[in-house]
């Protein structure tokens, strides 16, 4: 991971001891970055071999942006986790729902049908401890604590070439997800440059990094190394990641991500 710049007006996470509590920084300053222990390694191998393979997300050009979905439900007294059936496109093929509301400007206010999350991904004992690694980097009142939390898991390709060479996501800009924390893990990049992440301050929602005044952003950094990670609680900060570019004589690259977020269920009047 590059290093990690700070807003100078922001205390480190690692001041005061922080960084020995995991999610201690999430909490400070609305987002950290850390490092998933090397006991996932395999599993990370995994799931680039299934990045390969990834469809095209139905919402891009077909050509760069490539992505599968699923949806679960966690217990927190018990961290048991049950999947979500999926649901059919209309063409009659197996699709994940995912809804955000209107926080993806660039698609409005509609539901998302991505290709499902691979089973043998979904039933994955290592996809269910690292995603109780997340959520005991999380915190929740004690109401949210005692219903049901839905879990969304992506797996995200970004691919480039000579005839495509750039791949951005969307939205293209300062953004919020909906969901209350957002985990990003990176499994895989080579052949790029580009995919530096940007977290600000939740005013500069729609703006691009660039167009973003300096002491409104809290952070910069790229994930760089498999396992390399970083989290954000959504009502706290807006965040970014700029597209991907060719590397010097590269004829193709890619950024494979593993993207875990969680929003509380319990009745909200």
């Amino acid at each position: 991971m590059s290093q990690i710049h700070l807003n100078r007006e922001l205390s480190s996470p690692t001041d005061a001891g922080v960084e020995a509590v995991p999610g201690a920084g999430l909490q400070l300053h609305g987002f950290e970055p850390f490092r998933l222990n090397e006991s996932y390694s395999t599993f990370f191998a995994t799931l680039h071999q299934t990045c390969l393979d990834l469809e095209a997300d139905p919402y891009g050009d077909g050509s760069t942006r490539f992505r599968c979905y699923g949806r679960a439900l966690l217990l927190p007294w018990s961290k048991a986790l049950h999947w979500f059936p999926n649901t059919c496109n209309s063409d009659g093929r197996e699709a994940s729902e995912y809804y955000q509301g209107d926080f993806n400007p660039e698609l409005g206010d509609k539901s998302r049908l991505f290709p499902p999350l691979p089973a043998q991904i979904c039933n994955s004992g290592d996809l269910a401890e690292v995603i109780v690694d997340n959520f005991d980097r999380t915190v929740w009142q004690g109401f949210d604590r005692s219903a049901p939390i839905q879990v969304g898991v992506a797996l995200m390709r970004l691919y480039v070439n000579r005839t495509y060479p750039i791949a951005k996501i969307t939205p293209d800009c300062l953004h919020q997800d909906g969901e209350h924390y957002t985990f990003i893990h990176l499994i895989d990049r080579c052949g790029i440059s580009g995919g530096d992440n940007t977290v600000a301050e939740v005013s500069q929602v729609g703006k691009l990094p660039v167009d973003t005044p300096a002491g409104r952003i809290r952070a910069s950094f790229t994930l760089e190394e498999r396992l390399e990670s970083y989290a954000v609680h959504d009502p706290q900060v807006s965040h970014h990641v700029s597209g991907v570019v060719l590397d010097g004589a590269a004829t193709e690259g890619w950024r494979h991500t593993l993207v875990i977020d969680f929003t509380p269920m319990s009745p909200r009047f």
